[in-house]
């Protein structure tokens, strides 16, 4: 079973605190940051990114890159909550094209943690 922790307002010794600082009070259930490996890896139609944030909210970018670290598709660019997400990617770039058979890398950013996973695509 999953724990949330919400936090609207926080105050220690009679001072009120920012939410930015709340933000980083967690308890026990809320999940860490944590990258998981995609699977299937290799793939050929589409993979699936799972990622666990422990933020109330954060602003969370997923993309995907080529091996020479050019953009290739972004997946996500929002705000989640904390929790364990996944998304799938089908293989295709920005512009709904199918990209060729390689390595490509998985870069997931929320916040100041940045983080970045191989992948590779069998055609």
């Amino acid at each position: 079973m999953q724990k949330s922790l919400n936090i609207l307002r926080a105050q220690i010794n009679e001072k009120r605190i920012p939410l930015r600082i709340a933000e980083i009070i967690t308890n026990e259930g809320l999940p860490s940051f944590k990258i998981y490996g995609n699977y299937p890896n290799p793939f050929n139609s589409s993979t699936t990114i799972r990622y666990s944030l422990p933020v109330l909210k954060k602003n969370v970018r997923v993309m995907i890159f080529n091996i020479l670290g050019q953009p290739v598709k972004i997946l996500l660019d929002s705000e989640q909550n904390s929790g364990y997400h996944e998304i799938v990617w089908d293989g295709s770039n920005d512009f709904g094209v199918q990209v060729p058979s390689g390595v490509y890398f998985y870069r997931i950013k929320a916040g100041n943690f940045k983080e970045q996973k191989k992948l590779l695509l069998l055609r």
